[in-house]
């Protein structure tokens, strides 16, 4: 229906907001990014399996991967991390 939208979870705002900072064509080393404020979000993520789940895919031959959540706008990317001892961690880089 025209004028609904599906709610958001927590991750997919996250997602949403880092790539708002980013802008069209910045980096995170550019001039207009503030890299403490791009932490600063991910920070205060709390984490929810259930939401960033389906970017979880670890390998038991290897120590880490480094799963696409979000490819950015060219000069960064959100990446999954799973590792096989101590779960996931999100990563932008660029």
């Amino acid at each position: 229906m025209p004028g609904i939208t599906k709610a958001q979870t927590n991750f997919e705002l996250l997602v949403q907001t880092l790539s708002e900072k980013l802008g069209p064509c910045s980096g995170i080393d550019s001039d207009d990014v503030d890299e403490q404020e791009l932490q600063q979000l991910m920070k205060d993520y709390v984490s929810e399996e259930s939401e960033w789940s389906k970017y979880f895919f670890p390998s038991s031959s290897m120590a880490y991967t480094r799963n696409l959540v979000d490819k950015g706008n060219g000069k960064s990317n959100l990446v999954c991390s799973p590792y096989t001892t101590v779960g996931a961690v999100a990563n932008i880089d660029s």
